[in-house]
Formats: structure tokens, C-alpha cells, sequence
């Protein structure tokens, strides 16, 4: 009698019935844990590139909002001016 790798018995080359069950079990545990693993891993990467998006996104909402606070400004500036150039264009010739 001999061991195999995994330290079972080999009787002449040959697994007994039981420890060759045990072989498979191992195997079979060993399969579904690697393809739970990459169900982990695929969400993992879903979970980044959501994480990714939604960066890109409130940057941009981030920078509209200073172009909208510029334009809003700006705005202000031109009705203070036009308010101003009315106002001296509607006065009375002197």
C-alpha cells in the first residue's frame, strides 16, 4: 500500500471506493468555490464600474454647476448694465 498526493491509500494503484468519494467531494468543493469566487470577482468589477460612472458623473454635475454660477453672473452683470445704459439713454435732453 502506497499514499496518494492528497495522503489517501492506494492499495496496488488502485483508490479504494470511499477515499476516491472523498477525491471527488474534494474536487467537486474546490469547483464551486472557484465559480462562487468569480461570481465575487465579476460583481466586484460591476461594483467599479459603477463607482467609475458615478465619479465621472458628480464631476460633470460639479462643473455645470460653476458654469451655471458663471452664467448667473454674468447675467447679473448685463442686467446691471443695461439697467445703467437705459437709464441714461431715457434721460432727458439737457
Amino acid at each position: 500500500m502506497s499514499l496518494h498526493a492528497n495522503g489517501s491509500a492506494v492499495t496496488s494503484g488502485t483508490l479504494l471506493a470511499s477515499e476516491r468519494s472523498l477525491i471527488d467531494q474534494e474536487d467537486t468543493q474546490q469547483i464551486v468555490r472557484g465559480e462562487y469566487l468569480d461570481s465575487v470577482q465579476r460583481r466586484i468589477d460591476s461594483y467599479e464600474k459603477c463607482v467609475t460612472a458615478i465619479t465621472a458623473a458628480t464631476t460633470s454635475l460639479q462643473e455645470l454647476s460653476a458654469h451655471l454660477n458663471t452664467m448667473q453672473q454674468a447675467t447679473q452683470q448685463l442686467n446691471a448694465f443695461t439697467g445703467g445704459w437705459l437709464a441714461v439713454w431715457k434721460r432727458p435732453a439737457a
